[in-house]
């Protein structure tokens, strides 16, 4: 049993299970910004290559950056069985150092929420700063996650429940994923607890454990961190359009250079 908190193990190895396709809102929006003289780009956070190989196989330049070994190892992985070379960092989002410099930054979905703290958010925008090129912009993803959890209804907190089920294509195992949610309004801090089960001719046959922080951010808030980081032009929309985002809204993209 795994009590990492990064994705590792059955985490990392499930992920495509739920995340593998192209059909999701950020896609077409981050194709968008880096091929409106977004290139190169990094994408931190990249994972298992969701939005990375995609971008890659239109000819695109763009690299990868996560910390997680495994996610990296299947990103690789998949890359080549498409025959595509990638270029990717194993680093945190909040202390890389890379020699490149580059037009656009991006993060999927809430994946900067993962940092879990201010301080570790400050040094993240800080090296997303330092990595951009002159006029060179960030685009980070944020939501209200007791009002918004991606597509479903927000988790009731203090109770486990059944997140994603999903059958595995190489052995018809099913892959059960529950999550037990704890919230903290005065730290504006999400704690969730995660179980996976491998369950095979009706038996669990593996299980894995693991947890998550997420950190929460009003807009205002975390417009501050990135003046503070820096960023003299910063702008909060609705999430994935280019439209202003409302006072209050749930699910909200910055754009900062």
């Amino acid at each position: 049993m795994s009590t990492a908190h990064s994705y590792t193990g059955l985490s990392a190895a499930s992920y495509d299970l739920w995340f593998g396709g192209e059909d999701f809102e950020d896609v077409e929006f981050f194709r968008g910004a880096i091929r409106d003289g977004g290139e190169p780009a990094l994408e931190a956070a990249c994972g298992t290559g969701r939005l990375l190989l995609p971008f890659v196989r239109d000819g695109l330049d763009v690299e990868g950056l996560d910390l997680s070994e495994d996610m990296l190892a299947i990103c690789r992985h998949k890359a080549e069985a498409l025959g595509l070379q990638v270029i990717l960092h194993q680093a945190a989002m909040e202390s890389f150092s890379l020699k490149r410099r580059y037009r656009t930054i991006f993060v999927p979905f809430g994946s900067f929420m993962l940092l879990g703290s201010v301080e570790k958010a400050r040094r993240a925008l800080c090296c997303f700063r330092a990595h951009l090129k002159e006029g060179g912009r960030a685009f980070i993803p944020l939501h209200l996650p007791w009002r918004h959890d991606v597509g479903v209804e927000p988790a009731p907190p203090g109770e486990w429940r059944l997140r994603r089920v999903a059958s595995r294509p190489e052995d018809d195992a099913v892959v059960r994923c529950y999550e037990l949610v704890e919230r903290d309004f005065d730290r504006q801090l999400q704690h969730v607890r995660i179980r996976f089960e491998v369950v095979e001719a009706g038996e669990v046959t593996r299980t894995e454990a693991s947890s998550q922080t997420l950190r929460w951010y009003t807009q205002e808030e975390f417009a501050y961190l990135l003046r503070e980081a820096g960023f003299s032009r910063v702008a909060a929309l609705e999430a994935y359009t280019w439209d202003p985002a409302e006072d209050g809204s749930a699910n909200f993209l910055f754009v900062a250079s």
